[in-house]
């Protein structure tokens, strides 16, 4: 297999007439292209603009469904950087920037679920309204999704938190049944993981907790607590400010956790 290339003009193909591989690299990783990006050679400043162009090389030849997968993530791309903290001379995130600038008001969001059962999520508002932004999936030990009852089988519980707007997370908790904690099974186990769906060469993937022994937290509260905030930009492409909590348990077994968040928003 040999590198290949792929040329977009920037003036007619993208939208905003503007490229930014940051952005463009991360929007072609959640796409649904499966061969590796090599690199993005963007070539701009010509006497006519109509002349700029962006070469986009994958490790090898694209397949017709993924060219046009390609074409659509070219179509859609808006040229905007990804949104990061302001950071310091010595890479310290400024973190009052983005609360007095983007977020207005400290907002804890409680959300309770069940290992083992998808369908005894509790995610409403003060009204009654379902907030709809909380997805719980179960799966087998071989990683196969259990999409429908019984769930006798489920070792891993996801639960997804994306909301519909800019947040900024500060940190939380979780109550751990007192059947859980002390216990000796070494089976149950927490892991949280900000923005899943973005590789972490493209800045996702952040490890915000590894494998914790649930059982091991004597107290019955686990507490995430960042000492800092982060910011957190919606994107329906990218799920730019999606959180995953991954449960690991005994087959079967369905316990009610309580997840305390603390955001701005």
């Amino acid at each position: 297999m040999s590198a290949t290339k792929y040329t977009y003009l920037i003036q007619t193909d993208f939208p905003n007439h503007v490229e930014n591989s940051d952005s463009l690299k991360a929007e072609i990783a959640v796409s649904s292209i499966t061969i590796a990006l090599d690199y993005i050679n963007t070539v701009l400043g010509h006497p006519d603009p109509a002349d700029d162009y962006c070469d986009i090389w994958f490790k090898a030849a694209l397949s017709e469904g993924e060219e046009t997968a390609l074409d659509g993530v070219v179509a859609a791309h808006q040229g905007v950087a990804p949104r990061h903290n302001a950071e310091t001379e010595d890479g310290r995130s400024v973190v009052r920037q983005t609360i007095v600038n983007k977020a207005v008001a400290f907002r804890p969001r409680a959300i309770t679920c069940y290992t083992a059962d998808p369908s005894k999520l509790h995610n409403y508002d003060p009204a009654g309204v379902d907030y709809e932004d909380v997805t719980v999936k179960c799966y087998k030990a071989n990683g196969d999704e259990i999409t429908q009852a019984p769930y006798t089988d489920a070792v891993k519980t996801v639960l997804d938190f994306e909301p519909h707007y800019y947040y900024e997370m500060i940190g939380g908790g979780i109550d751990i049944p007192t059947t859980i904690t002390g216990g000796t099974t070494d089976l149950w186990y927490g892991v949280c993981i900000g923005v899943p769906d973005i590789p972490a060469e493209y800045g996702g993937s952040i490890d915000l907790m590894n494998e914790l022994n649930i059982e091991a937290d004597r107290d019955g509260i686990l507490r995430l607590d960042g000492r800092g905030v982060l910011g957190l930009e919606y994107s329906a492409t990218l799920h730019t400010n999606k959180i995953r909590f991954i449960f690991k348990h005994p087959a079967g077994e369905s316990k009610r956790l309580l997840l305390m968040l603390e955001i701005f928003r």
